[in-house]
């Protein structure tokens, strides 16, 4: 089994499409739980940031495997050496995941931002 092969067969396992994918936004792009907008805007970016750590773990757990699945060493990873395409698609990622974890810091607050209340009894 070739490591394409056998990271296809895991990615149908997980559900993984890629990492722009492997997100949800919420509809808390459009509330304020805090009375200040940069207290929101913080809170999605740690919240952003802990989902980024935890797929990112996941992904290497799956990969750790299918790697051992097909023989590749520990070695073999740390002498890789990225081609200029492989260089080129890393900084598109790295791109998407900044929007998507620090995005929220361009956010302002304004009248399109709801107030959550809770201060009524539920």
């Amino acid at each position: 089994m070739s490591v394409t092969e056998a990271s296809r067969d895991t990615d149908a396992e997980t559900g993984f499409v890629s990492a722009e994918d492997d997100f949800i936004f919420a509809d808390s792009d459009n509330i304020s739980l805090f009375p200040e907008q940069v207290v929101d805007n913080l809170m999605h970016v740690v919240v952003a940031l802990g989902a980024e750590m935890w797929t990112m773990r996941r992904r290497l757990m799956v990969t750790e495997k299918v790697l051992e699945k097909v023989g590749v060493s520990s070695a073999d990873i740390e002498q890789y050496q990225p081609s200029e395409e492989d260089l080129a698609a890393w900084a598109e990622e790295r791109d998407i995941f900044i929007k998507r974890t620090f995005g929220a810091l361009e956010r302002r607050g304004g009248a399109n931002v709801k107030q959550m209340d809770f201060s009524r009894n539920m």
